[in-house]
């Protein structure tokens, strides 16, 4: 059941609704938004990491942006996997004869394997639960500036989605102190979006 639903977080996509830059170039607001969405941390779910960082390939240029979620370069479950494969070798190597080697690939298959399977499936699902999102800039002439929109794909960018919404939304002030301003305060609508599997 947990690999189908990474499977499906895979492919679902969350697009937020299009943000304006008013007089801001595509390339001056692609670094504005590179370090807003590398300086985002997911620490809810935090699986593979939580942390962002841009990714240099296809998907990245001057008209899009792309962040996945960097994979930790070890684990608990690789120190277990290393610490028992060396513990392994030592029982066999210092097994002698023919029943003590079997005592010895006993333990091996009832500790060892074990762990390495539950190691292999860590890295399995930390690929899978790998999260991205994506920011697509586009010039516009009115208002001159430009437009971003925001994709969001995978577990830790879709808990990130409010953080993402807040901060882009515009600024307005707290209820009590318009109220105390004498200003009617805006009336809150939800924020539109889509879901889409592009």
């Amino acid at each position: 059941m947990a690999f189908v639903l990474g499977i499906v977080l895979r492919i679902w996509t969350i697009t937020l609704a299009p943000v304006v830059f008013a007089n801001v170039s595509p390339p001056h607001t692609s670094d504005m938004v590179a370090s807003f969405l590398e300086g985002v941390s997911e620490t809810r779910f935090g699986f593979p990491s939580g942390i962002f960082r841009i990714h240099e390939g296809k998907n990245t240029s001057d008209e899009r942006i792309t962040v996945r979620e960097i994979q930790p370069n070890y684990s608990v479950t690789d120190g277990c996997a290393a610490m028992s494969t060396s513990v392994g070798v030592g029982i066999i190597a210092d097994a002698d004869g023919c029943a003590e080697m079997i005592i010895a690939l006993v333990i091996v298959a009832f500790v060892a394997v074990p762990i390495w399977a539950l190691n292999a499936t860590e890295k399995i699902f930390r690929k899978l639960l790998e999260s991205e999102v994506r920011a697509d800039f586009m010039p516009i002439a009115e208002p001159e500036g430009t437009e971003v929109t925001i994709r969001l794909r995978g577990i830790s960018a879709i808990l990130l989605r409010p953080a993402y919404e807040e901060a882009l939304s515009e600024p307005r002030l707290p209820d009590d102190i318009a109220i105390a301003a004498g200003i009617k305060p805006p009336p809150t609508e939800a924020k539109p979006w889509s879901e889409t599997n592009d």
